[in-house]
């Protein structure tokens, strides 16, 4: 899937075009604005408690939630070797459709972020 979008956009924006894969989040600031960048980020279903869903096709329809994780450290490192100090950041967000629909790209309506530390295992 990168490949085919770096692909298609390269030659759309004649090589000033750039692709993120780190899931936090980005300054416009801090971008270059000749430069086109794209954000990848994987996300997963998200549900609230338990699906009670029997199939597959029960489990992959009618989506609007989803989420990732995003590791992080309060000094500001992505990781650390101390568990006690690394930090994971659950970004939850919901679209203005549900999945499947009509179109590849689906408007991003609301986002929720949880911050869950490993601290507790001390």
């Amino acid at each position: 899937m990168r490949a085919r979008l770096e692909d298609l956009y390269k030659k759309r924006f004649t090589g000033a075009f750039e692709i993120i894969t780190d899931s936090k989040p980005i300054s416009e600031d801090e971008l270059d604005s000749k430069i086109a960048f794209l954000q990848l980020t994987s996300v997963e279903p998200y549900f609230a408690k338990t699906p009670n869903f029997s199939t597959d096709f029960s489990l992959n329809h009618n989506l609007s939630k989803f989420c990732f994780e995003t590791p992080f450290t309060k000094d500001g490192k992505a990781r650390t070797d101390d568990v006690t100090k690394q930090w994971i950041r659950k970004t939850i967000i919901t679209t203005k459709h549900a999945f499947p629909y009509c179109t590849k790209r689906i408007q991003v309506v609301s986002e929720n972020q949880i911050e869950l530390s490993f601290g507790c295992l001390k």
